[in-house]
């Protein structure tokens, strides 16, 4: 994981910020490549919750953890807001219909996606559809 970010940023260049998700699997490296002064923003434990990472990476470096839960009612409401507005970019690389599923399966197990985000359409006919107004008229 490490090495891959390095392969990214150039060798031993860390990163600003690092946002967790896993948690228990990839917490020590997530703390280990932010920056002197960087943070590790973490908003999950989807492989489990208990953090066994070498300290002195934090206090050494003076990095900072902090935990987020993503946003409240009112800042969830404001992002869908830029999205419908189209000033958040996803970075989306790759659409594939529901039926391209196990395609796009076999490119992440080979590590032949592009880089970005992958995603699938799920009862909708085209990618780019914001509202359900869009989806009606289609």
């Amino acid at each position: 994981f490490g090495k891959a970010i390095w392969e990214i940023t150039g060798k031993g260049k860390d990163v600003d910020m690092v946002f967790e998700h896993p948690g228990e699997s990839t917490f020590p490296v997530s703390a280990y490549v932010a920056k002197r002064g960087g943070m590790v923003v973490i908003c999950a434990g989807t492989t489990g919750y208990n953090l066994t990472f070498d300290a002195r990476f934090m206090w050494y470096r003076q990095k900072r953890l902090q935990g987020s839960h993503f946003a409240n009612l009112k800042q969830a409401m404001a992002a869908n807001q830029f999205v419908l507005n189209r000033q958040l970019d996803p970075c989306m690389s790759e659409v594939f219909a529901w039926n391209d599923i196990p395609r796009a399966h076999q490119k992440m197990l080979k590590n032949e996606h592009k880089p970005g985000n992958m995603a699938v359409l799920i009862q909708a006919k085209r990618p780019g559809m914001r509202t359900l107004e869009e989806a009606l008229e289609d």
